[in-house]
């Protein structure tokens, strides 16, 4: 079984949790609603990516990782909806490969489904929905491409679903 395999199946429940506390559609029905969801997401995103900015692993797993950064997204449509950006939340450090691969895992299929949050919602502020726009799928691939090559460098799939399932249960923290 794949370290993508695994991560998926690892986290299914987790991240049916999280599509129940939060439904973004339903959020984006005003700017009232779908502002705390995105003050939500930003509350955990920023800590994250900083703490993997923090890790010397980070590149090792992710050599990319600059150009995934997502904050600054969350943070124009704040601004756009004239929402405050919320205070972080607490996150531990990411010291390991498995850790990163597992926290960057969740990062990263949260753009998947982004595109449907950003197709539904044209008539709010979505920069953050829209992610990667055009490049999502290769996006996607190249992501994947650095989880076969932790494959071939023997990393523990067990340890990464766990950080997987830390960072979805941070998410449920957060949207909850």
């Amino acid at each position: 079984m794949s370290l993508l395999t695994s991560l998926r199946s690892g986290t299914r429940d987790a991240h049916a949790r999280v599509e129940d506390t939060v439904d973004v559609l339903r959020a984006g029905r005003s700017p009232e609603t779908y502002a705390p969801v995105l003050q939500a997401f930003r509350s955990l995103y920023a800590p994250l990516e900083r703490a993997l900015d923090r890790s010397p692993l980070t590149l090792d797993v992710v050599p990319d990782f600059a150009e995934r950064r997502k904050t600054a997204w969350l943070d124009a449509d704040l601004a756009a909806l004239g929402a405050p950006v919320p205070a972080d939340l607490d996150v531990p450090p990411l010291s390991t490969v498995e850790d990163v691969a597992g926290a960057c895992y969740v990062l990263e299929g949260a753009t998947l489904g982004g595109a449907i949050v950003a197709r539904e919602l044209p008539d709010l502020p979505h920069r953050f929905f829209a992610s990667y726009g055009s490049s999502r799928g290769a996006m996607w691939a190249s992501f994947r491409g650095h989880l076969r090559a932790l494959d071939d460098h023997g990393i523990d799939r067990a340890q990464a679903v766990a950080s997987a399932q830390r960072t979805f249960r941070l998410f449920e923290r957060a949207c909850g």
